[in-house]
């Protein structure tokens, strides 16, 4: 089992497995069962989170327009409503959890990465408004 803080918005984020590693830099499937984000702007927002199983070429605050050898990596999306957001502090923070994810990489690798996709045209503050952790084991 493994717990990690996952990325925040902007560019795409990298969840590595701690502390495994075999050669050729291949690694375990990952299955995420849990994930769970902060908005610390409370702005609560339909959001996206992408997975792929290697590195999207995506840039912050440009459209999420992955190429079509990019979409080969594509494992999963988990897409959170704006009513699943819960206030943690009001009118300063919010948390949206999801849990039974069905993602996982489709091959043995060490990572997995994830892209925020925000759906509407929201005016953050901060680039690293919304962040997230993840949980899940590894076989």
């Amino acid at each position: 089992e493994f717990r990690r803080v996952l990325f925040r918005s902007g560019t795409p984020m990298e969840i590595v497995v701690p502390g495994y590693f075999k050669s050729g830099n291949q690694g375990p499937v990952m299955y995420l069962q849990s994930l769970t984000l902060t908005d610390r702007e409370d702005k609560k927002n339909v959001v996206e989170v992408h997975f792929f199983d290697a590195a999207p070429g995506c840039v912050d605050n440009a459209p999420f327009n992955p190429s079509q050898a990019e979409l080969t990596h594509w494992i999963g999306v988990l897409e959170v409503a704006a009513a699943d957001w819960t206030e943690q502090v009001s009118g300063t923070s919010c948390v949206a959890m999801a849990s039974a994810l069905v993602v996982a990489a489709k091959v043995p690798s060490k990572s997995i990465w994830a892209q925020i996709v925000i759906k509407s045209t929201p005016t953050y503050t901060n680039t690293d408004a919304i962040r997230g952790k993840v949980a899940g084991t590894v076989s």
